[in-house]
């Protein structure tokens, strides 16, 4: 089973505080609704970090799944020096890693990306920015206003970080696939061939 997890934290710093506090996780299993498991925000929190932990353990441990992230090497960071779990190598696939294989010198970041390639605006990420700058954490202007986001109420993140593992899932399967799943005006491209992707490494 396909699996995308995306993290949501604190403000990205270099280390030796990196990688940031996590405030939440958004889980996309294929088939089934995504959801966000929220501890870190000041109000709309939905579980404790323990218990997501718990949770989140049983996703990894489970064979069948395979993990579907966009820049892996943030998210697993998350999960093994702030969760304390062991991350599944040998079943990480990564769509930023993906995407520099079909094109290196085009888009790489999720949002841009998917609006590209399957016609997907990111459109719930305004309804965050207006929260942050109605309440004066962050200008109307603030490029890095995301470094914030764990100061918002965990289910306006949610919606947010949920969009987040629907691009990442869809855009696994765009790569993958040759582009099949995309809108008949995008740009379609060859299968990336994965096999030689070293497994076991974290990149």
């Amino acid at each position: 089973m396909l699996v995308a997890l995306d993290f949501e934290s604190d403000a990205i710093a270099n280390r030796p505080d990196y990688p940031p506090e996590p405030c939440g996780l958004a889980v996309y299993e294929e088939g089934k609704e995504p959801y966000y498991m929220a501890w870190g925000h000041p109000i709309e929190n939905n579980i404790d970090k323990a218990f997501a932990a718990i949770e989140l353990a049983d996703i990894l441990e489970q064979p069948e799944n395979e993990f579907i992230f966009h820049n892996a090497a943030f998210d697993c960071a998350i999960i093994q020096e702030k969760m304390g779990l062991e991350v599944p190598w040998e079943r990480v696939h990564d769509t930023m890693l993906l995407a520099f294989l079909s094109d290196p010198f085009g888009e790489l970041s999720l949002k841009p990306l998917s609006e590209k390639l399957l016609g997907m605006p990111p459109d719930e990420q305004d309804a965050v920015r207006d929260w942050l700058v109605s309440r004066r954490i962050c200008r109307s202007n603030d490029k890095g206003w995301g470094a914030y986001i764990s100061k918002a109420p965990g289910k306006l993140v949610g919606t947010y970080a949920i969009g987040d593992v629907e691009r990442a899932l869809k855009l696994y399967k765009y790569f993958t696939a040759g582009g099949q799943s995309a809108p008949k005006d995008r740009p379609r491209h060859n299968p990336v061939d994965t096999s030689a992707i070293g497994h076991g490494v974290p990149w």
